[in-house]
């Protein structure tokens, strides 16, 4: 069984949802909402700067308020967007500038502030110089491929029926599913597992991601996250526990 129109469980698009599908694509966001945390260095700050009770009141508001409606608007404007066609310059939609609006501002916003983090972390470790000429070429790369994900058009491209912005994406969407949950799971606490290890194991999960996410078989996201957690598991029963001076 599914969750339908039928059923009375209404959404702005997908007429039928399998609960294998569901749940493959839910399992992969818990990872992803879990993990991918533990690796901003904008958190670490927010939650440097403020006590134990303000931290929960950020925290919550921020994900739970903020964070919480820009995914549920994303759910709403998502199936109007795909029916805009960019290839023949259909720009004057009063919505389409509002939405890019938006994405510029926030973009603008979130390079800002991770940047001047990876800035500040550079500079704790003598390596500034690397990063303010690292740091320009690789924000302008992400920025170039954005854009041409987003208005480039397909040009024929498709690969099982999804563009080549769609394909792109959900390929992008891999680090935050697959390979930081990964990381966080092998690389924080007592027994941080090597480098190997990691790339092992998001090898090994990798051919279930791509079932799920670009051939469009879902369930197979389960499996995905049951060798990442399991690889990470196993792996460090075989991890010495890293020994630290007192002066660390």
């Amino acid at each position: 069984g599914g969750l339908s129109r039928e059923s009375g469980f209404d959404l702005p698009f997908a007429h039928h949802i399998e609960l294998g599908d569901a749940a493959g694509l839910a399992l992969v966001c818990l990872a992803g909402f879990i993990a991918c945390p533990y690796l901003d260095l904008t958190f670490h700050r927010a939650r440097q700067l403020t006590s134990d009770n303000d931290a929960k009141f950020a925290f919550g508001i921020g994900f739970g308020v903020f964070f919480a409606s820009m995914i549920v608007l994303t759910l709403f404007y998502a199936q109007r967007l795909s029916r805009f066609d960019t290839s023949e310059g259909n720009f004057s939609n009063i919505g389409f500038w509002l939405l890019a609006t938006h994405w510029l501002v926030q973009m603008t916003y979130t390079v800002h502030v991770h940047a001047a983090e990876l800035q500040r972390q550079a500079e704790s470790r003598d390596d500034a110089g690397m990063m303010r000429s690292g740091l320009g070429l690789w924000l302008a790369i992400a920025l170039a491929a954005g854009l041409g994900m987003t208005f480039g058009g397909d040009h024929g491209f498709a690969f099982h029926g999804r563009s080549f912005g769609e394909a792109g994406y959900r390929i992008f969407m891999s680090f935050y599913g697959l390979l930081f949950p990964a990381y966080v799971l092998l690389a924080i606490g007592e027994r941080r597992v090597s480098l190997v290890a990691w790339l092992g194991i998001s090898a090994i999960a990798s051919p279930f991601y791509w079932l799920a996410f670009l051939e469009g078989r879902m369930p197979w996201a389960i499996a995905g996250v049951g060798v990442i957690v399991a690889g990470a598991v196993f792996a460090r029963q075989f991890t010495p526990a890293a020994t630290v001076s007192p002066t660390e």
